[in-house]
């Protein structure tokens, strides 16, 4: 799998996915597996969470699959526990089906 963490991209970058609001994401359910193969991919994605944790001013895409499919949300990711990305609106999503953290200073919310 081709995985992008920290890009500075636009929008349109973005691996295929169908964006969601956030307010979706406690209606989704994901698998126990992880979406990431490689121990390198998980360790990229682990170094980009806690990156944008400690500069949570900024909105990022958050690219990751639930049993539906690959979706991505536009939030700001303000926390983490040893399990889930806490977003800006009191919204979670499983660190282990997040695919990529992809940067975008064009982002506006």
């Amino acid at each position: 799998m081709d995985v992008v963490f920290l890009t500075n991209n636009n929008e349109g970058d973005l691996p295929q996915s169908l964006e969601i609001n956030q307010g979706l994401l406690a209606e989704l359910h994901f698998p126990k597996s992880d979406v990431l193969n490689a121990l390198s991919e998980r360790q990229a994605r682990s170094a980009a969470i806690n990156l944008n944790q400690q500069s949570n001013k900024n909105f990022v895409n958050i690219v990751f699959e639930d049993i539906e499919g690959t979706k991505h949300v536009t939030a700001k990711i303000v926390g983490q526990t040893e399990s889930e990305i806490l977003l800006d609106q009191r919204f979670s999503i499983p660190i282990h089906r997040i695919i990529s953290i992809n940067n975008n200073p064009n982002i506006k919310k």
